[in-house]
């Protein structure tokens, strides 16, 4: 969640935290993380701060808002695994 006593800005720390769950996976290849409405609520912040959030992770390619609708991983969202490797014949 965020944090108002930290440096670090509120838009800052949603985007983050969003970040964190898509990467995880844990709304599948193209769910809908809620509308602006949902996540202001959620995270107990302002429409500005989700709308600068959101828009931190659409230009990283990580969602698409479709007006009206929500916001939704956009399916080409990558998703870090490289934990799974063991040495560099695995990578090829």
């Amino acid at each position: 969640m965020v944090d108002k006593n930290l440096i670090t800005p509120l838009y800052e720390q949603v985007a983050n935290e969003l970040r964190k769950e898509i990467l995880c996976g844990q709304y599948g290849e193209y769910g809908a993380i809620g509308t602006h409405q949902e996540l202001a609520k959620r995270f107990s912040v302002s429409l500005i701060t989700i709308r600068n959030a959101v828009k931190i992770l659409e230009e990283e390619g990580l969602v698409e808002i479709r007006q009206g609708k929500g916001t939704f991983v956009h399916r080409t969202a990558l998703v870090d695994r490289l934990q799974n490797l063991t040495g560099i014949s695995n990578i090829m």
